[in-house]
């Protein structure tokens, strides 16, 4: 507090800043992989990390068995990211807080990954793919795809064996993912709706 008028003084500290690219000194770059296959004394590469990439503080990037673990450029790590040994991060992704890509995993260009989203050992997330907060991906991802969910699944409406829409609409709600509705969503005729659409809690208890 300061002597005078009440107000609250602020300590000036030099703060780390990751725009235009830059690691920060809090983050641990090139730890040994956690890997049962690795052995102290076994080769560890070194990560490669580009200059543009942003590295915020708490981040881990591990050394690889096999072959660098590789940062992208411009892509965005930010606090408590984890990215395990030989996995690669494309140019421009962004991985939000608590972000885990694990071992081998890869991420193409442009891939975004909300709070602490799982990308299990071996996935391969394609271009411009999107994943939800608290997904766990445990298998590939196409190209410029949404996927949620644990295990994570694609989040646009897809065609039931009978042919109709696992949308997941409800009588006067419409879920903004169904392919039949545009944004803003036009006035829902409920019972053209249901008979359109499968009930959502029906088809899980179809199995």
């Amino acid at each position: 507090m300061s002597g005078s008028g009440g107000k609250v003084g602020v300590a000036s500290v030099e703060r780390f800043s990751s725009y235009g690219g830059g690691i920060d000194p809090r983050a641990v770059i090139g730890h040994p992989p956690e890997s049962r296959e690795w052995q102290p004394g076994d080769p560890a590469f070194e990560p490669s990390v580009d200059p543009t990439a942003r590295i915020e503080a708490f981040v881990t990037v591990d050394a690889g068995t096999r072959e660098a673990t590789r940062i992208g450029p411009n892509a965005w790590l930010m606090k408590h990211v984890h990215v395990g040994h030989d996995a690669w991060v494309g140019a421009n992704c962004e991985l939000a807080p608590g972000t885990v890509v694990a071992g081998h995993a890869r991420l193409g260009e442009g891939v975004r990954c909300g709070v602490n989203a799982t990308i299990l050992p071996f996935v391969l997330v394609g271009d411009g793919a999107q994943i939800g907060g608290g997904a766990v991906v445990t298998k590939n991802v196409p190209a410029g795809q949404v996927w949620a969910g644990n295990p994570a699944r694609e989040l646009q409406s897809r065609p039931a064996p009978d042919g109709q829409l696992r949308c997941g609409c409800w009588p006067g709600r419409v879920n903004p993912e169904c392919v039949f509705h545009a944004t803003p969503a036009p006035p829902v005729d409920d019972a053209a709706h249901i008979s359109a659409h499968r009930n959502p809690r029906a088809s899980a208890h179809r199995g």
